[in-house]
């Protein structure tokens, strides 16, 4: 009987989604004036002088310089420096996402910043992003705030990060402190970025720091962050209990290289369990979103030549590439969303976007994937808004200046924002709720 009673609850929110969705449609909206249209930024990779993190430390490490020479390349170009110099041009920077027409911004709180040493805060640091919620405040603009963006202060990666004993513990005093400052301030908290990916390319691949390759502990690491998720669920709900909190989950589609091979079938499945069905089901109980990072479609073969990667090897993409190599494929936005649908959670696409240095793609990638948003929408997915990767040209973490994500373009000898010509037509949809006809 309670079975039978849920099924019909379930079925009555689906036909309310439904109607409220062709209410907006009458109304010649594609999206709902609420819905969430903006963009995303992570601090180290735009704010600059993060000297007390152990990226900061990395990049100027001797190993890493000689790694860069070997491969010909100028040590220079990857050191974050002043970044975007978006902690002293953030004004400037939600003044161009306010003539975007956008109603949201997600942007990260630096750990090394607020907590350079440990237990002692940096009350300079909590007024900065203090002025930050104010002037997203001010424009009408809704922040969405991650605590965790990959980079740990210097004196725990010393200890081990992640790995350390009081690694969880020490994680959730900052998060205590961060929200006990902005507690309503903020409705959106993302309490880790992109677990999956933190844990590959720092333990497994050995490309990030500490530049690990173990395959027990790339295991570990990702244990310890979904739990580090569930304490700091525990502590912004007690601090603030009416706020939403959720992990920004890393989701490609991933498909088998050879659909009619039982081997390629095999592997797509389990890089799919790795890499996102088990984390979203670790922490489901302790999420009241899901939040989708969506860039791109994995083709994966199966080989027994790639023991290191699990007997798993990508295939070159058949589509057009970004600047990056990543297929573009907004379909498979669509089918992430459908599998996530059924988790009865709202989602928020928290990350979505392309490395295109000549803005070639950009415009087609943004209406294709909301074109996908929209559809979503229309099956009574619960999709509460839509954050492109980024607002600016960022550093992008071992690779560098060189990559080119921006809505706006920075010229990194004087810090000049140019808007690029996806922006404007990404504004209009931003504006006006309605995707351009095809």
């Amino acid at each position: 009987m309670r079975a039978a009673r849920q099924s019909v609850g379930r079925s009555f929110v689906l036909f309310l989604r439904r109607l409220e969705y062709h209410v907006v449609m009458a109304s010649a909206r594609d999206f709902s004036p609420d819905f969430l249209f903006g963009a995303s930024t992570s601090a180290h990779q735009v704010e600059g002088h993060n000297v007390a993190s152990d990226w900061w430390l990395w990049e100027r490490s001797r190993a890493r310089r000689i790694e860069l020479e070997r491969r010909g390349l100028d040590p220079l170009d990857f050191i974050s420096g002043e970044a975007c110099d978006h902690s002293r041009r953030f004004e400037e920077d939600f003044a161009w996402a306010k003539h975007f027409g956008h109603n949201a911004h997600r942007f990260s709180v630096e750990w090394a910043k607020c907590e350079p040493e440990e237990g002692m805060f940096n009350q300079a640091a909590f007024d900065h992003y203090g002025a930050v919620l104010e002037a997203l405040r001010r424009r009408g603009i809704v922040p969405i705030v991650t605590l965790w963006h990959w980079t740990l202060p210097a004196w725990l990666a010393e200890r081990g990060g992640w790995e350390a004993p009081d690694a969880i513990r020490a994680f959730s005093r900052f998060v205590g402190r961060v929200v006990h400052d902005f507690a309503g301030q903020v409705r959106w908290w993302v309490t880790v970025n992109e677990p999956t990916v933190y844990a590959w390319k720092a333990y497994a691949k050995g490309e990030w720091p500490p530049q690990v390759r173990s395959s027990a502990r790339t295991q570990t690491v990702l244990e310890r962050l979904l739990e580090a998720h569930r304490k700091a669920y525990e502590v912004i709900k007690f601090v603030d209990p009416v706020s939403a909190v959720g992990i920004a989950h890393h989701i490609s589609a991933i498909e088998p290289a050879r659909p009619h091979s039982f081997f390629d079938a095999l592997a797509a499945r389990a890089a799919r369990a790795v890499a996102v069905s088990r984390p979203i089901a670790a922490t489901l109980v302790t999420s009241d979103f899901i939040g989708v990072n969506y860039y791109s479609r994995r083709r994966v073969r199966f080989s027994l030549a790639r023991p290191a990667d699990w007997f798993i090897k990508t295939e070159p993409s058949v589509l057009a590439t970004s600047d990056l190599g990543c297929e573009i494929y907004p379909e498979g936005l669509l089918r992430a969303l459908r599998e996530l649908a059924r988790h009865l959670k709202p989602l928020l696409v928290t990350e979505n976007g392309i490395a295109d240095a000549t803005d070639t793609y950009r415009a087609r990638f943004i209406v294709g994937h909301l074109r996908c948003v929209k559809q979503a929408l229309g099956e009574a997915i619960d999709v509460r808004g839509y954050l492109h990767w980024s607002l600016l040209d960022n550093f992008e973490w071992a690779q560098g200046f060189g990559p080119r994500f921006g809505l706006l373009a920075v010229n990194y000898l004087n810090q000049q924002r140019t808007p690029r010509p996806s922006a404007e037509i990404y504004a209009e949809i931003c504006r006006t709720g309605r995707l351009p006809a095809p």
